[in-house]
């Protein structure tokens, strides 16, 4: 019974501090998510694995970039274990390719990028003109393609 009491005690006041303070919960789930992600890291170092993070939607790139970014800060010292995804149809890619590259460069650790067409052009497309905003990808894959390739050369 005590310890019912406990429970349900503690679990009230979980609830008003969530209630009262919410950012404590996407803190708190920020958190957990990057100690797991590091945890894999680990694990996959261990093996000398290398790790590909995907892209995903134009609204949830921001939030995997700083994750990735965080992870090839500790991780990529010495050898490119963790990999982040540009999607190509995207007209900021070749933008964020190059900072991320120089800033890389300016921290001393290994650059790793995987470059990819994107799944997402349609999507993209489609929410940019339910919301009468400028289009964030190319008409064509293969202009994104074709400015990549220049600037790999």
């Amino acid at each position: 019974l005590l310890l019912l009491l406990l429970l349900v005690t503690y679990y009230n006041l979980l609830l008003l501090l969530l209630t009262k303070y919410p950012h404590l919960l996407l803190y708190f789930l920020t958190h957990l998510t990057f100690s797991r992600c590091d945890e894999l890291v680990q694990y996959a170092r261990e093996r000398r694995v290398k790790l590909l993070i995907d892209a995903e939607h134009h609204c949830f790139q921001p939030a995997i970039d700083n994750f990735v970014l965080a992870l090839q800060r500790k991780h990529n010292q010495d050898f490119p274990y963790i990999y982040q995804t540009f999607q190509c149809y995207k007209k900021e890619a070749l933008e964020l390719l190059a900072l991320d590259k120089e800033r890389a460069l300016r921290e001393n650790w290994k650059f790793a990028a995987k470059l990819v067409r994107g799944a997402y052009m349609e999507y993209e497309r489609d929410e940019a003109i339910k919301v009468h905003q400028v289009f964030p990808v190319y008409l064509l894959v293969l202009f994104g393609l074709a400015q990549f390739y220049c600037w790999l050369i």
